[in-house]
């Protein structure tokens, strides 16, 4: 039986982290210009459930769309810096990657084998969820309340708060209207962008193992589990 050398290892998680920062936790969201704008789209709610989250794919990178008026401020009292969008995408990750304006060796290096500051970007828009990431792979997923409750929850204890309870934000985010704020934990492999969505998800009560989730295709297949897809991404789901 081969055993796989530990700088292999290494190697190859190296090579997974450059891919996912490169091509996806930096990147906008793709739009196709050409496509017409449709009306803000209110998904239908399954027996026992009452809200409805998004799960969104760009590439190597995965966030959660939440409807705004949905996320109670008391329990995410930055949603209040939201309250004009329709909607807002929650994403987690390296900070110098996310904010970066080039992407560097060093830079993947220092994210790969060191533990980094985080961000949570918070970026909102008018309009559908499909309007706005038109190719990007989306898949709606239904929720009770209580497991809604319990995301939020997740989301709000994401952030890093200030002695006096007060969240600290970093600057404009990258597209919509966005945010950067400090994240509490660190950044390093395979803690990525992609297990924080999963851990969102787990936290709400759904069948994933955020371990497995490092890529986006993993949690985009899993999430279709229990969720239904809305949209496909060009490439078509995994």
């Amino acid at each position: 039986m081969r055993v796989c050398r530990p700088q292999f290892v290494l190697v190859a998680w190296f090579f997974v982290l450059a891919s996912c920062l490169m091509s996806g936790c930096s990147s906008l969201p793709g739009r196709v210009t050409q496509q017409q704008s449709d009306p803000i789209q209110f998904a239908g709610v399954e027996q026992g459930a009452s809200k409805t989250v998004y799960v969104v794919g760009h590439g190597w990178h995965t966030g959660l769309v939440l409807r705004t008026s949905d996320i109670p401020p008391e329990v995410v009292p930055e949603i209040r810096d939201f309250e004009d969008t329709h909607f807002v995408e929650l994403g987690w990750g390296d900070e110098g990657f996310y904010r970066a304006k080039s992407i560097t060796v060093p830079l993947v290096l220092r994210a790969a084998f060191w533990p980094t500051p985080s961000v949570l970007h918070v970026a909102g828009f008018r309009g559908s969820v499909k309007n706005f990431y038109q190719v990007s792979d989306i898949v709606e997923v239904n929720l009770s309340d209580d497991q809604f409750d319990n995301m939020c929850q997740f989301v709000a204890n994401t952030f890093a708060k200030t002695e006096t309870g007060e969240s600290i934000p970093l600057g404009p985010g990258i597209y919509g209207e966005s945010t950067f704020y400090r994240a509490k934990e660190k950044y390093y492999v395979p803690k990525t962008c992609n297990t924080w969505t999963a851990k969102a998800l787990k936290h709400a009560g759904f069948p994933i193992i955020p371990q497995f989730a490092v890529t986006a295709d993993n949690v985009i297949s899993r999430s279709r589990r229990f969720g239904h897809v809305l949209q496909e991404s060009p490439s078509g789901l995994k």
